[in-house]
């Protein structure tokens, strides 16, 4: 995706890349050099480095120098950070790791999410969660669904009921997509 904004172009001298999914730290940056070889390259993450004089963020030294200010860098000066192992993020004001958070939710009988899946569940806001309560009842009105529907799918969500009072959701706007997409089935 990024090879669009690199293409030439007249008047265009530089881009800006902007990385929110963490594609940087899978596979390091797009002038990095690669091995494109036909064996599998494994799953790993990159450790980021960060210069000291001009901040840039890089995977590696190139002689010594920053690729971005160019000047020779002490790799003991170098600050180097790496994603941690096991994030622990706050559900119901307890930090729990991903494995905690997927045994509650399967004690509480929540479908089984991805990683990130689960990470966007627990840090979602209370308006986040009123707006896709409110779209799962729009389901249920346009579709003629059982009214129970709505907070069975929350609940799967979730991994919680809605304990949402008719004044709490006022002034809601509804979702325009499932919070955490289906899962695809056959057929």
């Amino acid at each position: 995706m990024i090879g669009r904004v690199l293409r030439p172009s007249p008047g265009k001298v530089r881009a800006l890349v902007h990385c929110h999914s963490g594609n940087v730290l899978r596979h390091g940056f797009y002038d990095d050099e690669r091995d494109y070889t036909p064996a599998a390259t494994p799953k790993r993450v990159v450790a980021l480095h960060t210069c000291p004089l001009c901040s840039a963020v890089f995977t590696a030294l190139r002689d010594g120098k920053c690729p971005s200010c160019h000047e020779l860098i002490s790799p003991a000066t170098v600050v180097t950070s790496s994603p941690p192992k096991s994030r622990r993020l706050q559900v119901d004001g307890v930090r729990l790791n991903l494995d905690e958070i997927r045994a509650r939710r399967a004690a509480a009988g929540a479908r089984d999410l991805t990683d990130r899946e689960l990470e966007k569940v627990a840090m979602a806001s209370d308006y986040a969660k009123r707006a896709e309560y409110l779209r799962l009842l729009e389901v249920v009105r346009v579709k003629g669904f059982n009214p129970r529907f709505a907070w069975h799918q929350f609940r799967q969500t979730f991994g919680h009921e809605p304990r949402f009072t008719p004044t709490d959701l006022e002034g809601v706007i509804p979702a325009r997509w499932p919070f955490v997409p289906y899962e695809r089935t056959a057929g």
